[in-house]
């Protein structure tokens, strides 16, 4: 199993030279792919007809417009309170019913589950509802910020599904959903200019793949799947 890094470093701090063909870092990005492609025809060449390549990214990538930070909207919704001016987790009032987690994880403050929990869990549904509504309204400038809302059920199973979050938001094109507790405003842009898509990732199969046929849409939770055969 070989991974490659630095193509993920390269893109969220110059997908600008990516996109510019006059940046001056422009030749040496698109010459970092053309080392990783030349790696992996050296791996191609070494393996035989019985093996199975297999590459694949766990993530796309796009332009970064601007971060949108997901706890300062919930404490200006009235969802996160702390107890003072000191925004860490740990300072969670016990009259929040809503934190979240990078990236774009929402958590229902349950009782019982939380340190600060007050969420009772027959109210669940109701705060999920809210939430729900909240995020597919969220607009910035005429522009739609979440393009999808998820509850856990919907996206999670397995004996741990309790620990998942209670609901998990996609961005559209261009936003980048952020967490930080501390963020002072909505919206906001650090050095990063790419950020993390699921739109246009990748899975390629090379090699016999006969028994591999029932992979019509194949997704990353298939690899595990296509590893054990």
């Amino acid at each position: 199993m070989l991974v490659f890094t630095g193509t993920d470093r390269l893109m969220h701090f110059l997908w600008d030279a990516y996109e510019d063909e006059n940046h001056k870092y422009h030749s040496v990005f698109l010459k970092h792919f053309q080392e990783i492609d030349e790696v992996i025809s050296e791996i191609v060449e070494k393996i035989n007809e019985e093996d199975l390549l297999l590459i694949l990214s766990d993530h796309g990538f796009e332009k970064l417009e601007s971060d949108v930070y997901i706890n300062y909207l919930l404490r200006e919704e009235g969802f996160l309170k702390f107890k003072d001016s000191d925004l860490n987790y740990e300072n969670i009032d016990s009259r929040t019913r809503v934190f979240a987690l990078d990236p774009a994880r929402i958590y229902i403050n349950l009782k019982g589950k939380y340190p600060a929990g007050c969420v009772e869990e027959k109210d669940r549904g109701k705060v999920i509802n809210e939430l729900e509504e909240l995020f597919r309204t969220l607009s910035v400038n005429g522009q739609k910020v979440i393009k999808e809302v998820y509850r856990k059920e919907e996206i999670y199973s397995g004996p741990y599904i309790d620990d998942a979050p209670d609901l998990v938001l996609i961005a559209e094109r261009g936003f980048n959903l952020k967490a930080n507790p501390k963020a002072k405003s909505l919206l906001g842009k650090g050095i990063f200019t790419g950020k993390h898509s699921r739109d246009n990732a990748f899975f390629l199969l090379k090699g016999k793949t006969d028994s591999l046929q029932h992979l019509k849409k194949a997704s990353l939770t298939d690899v595990f799947g296509v590893v054990v055969i």
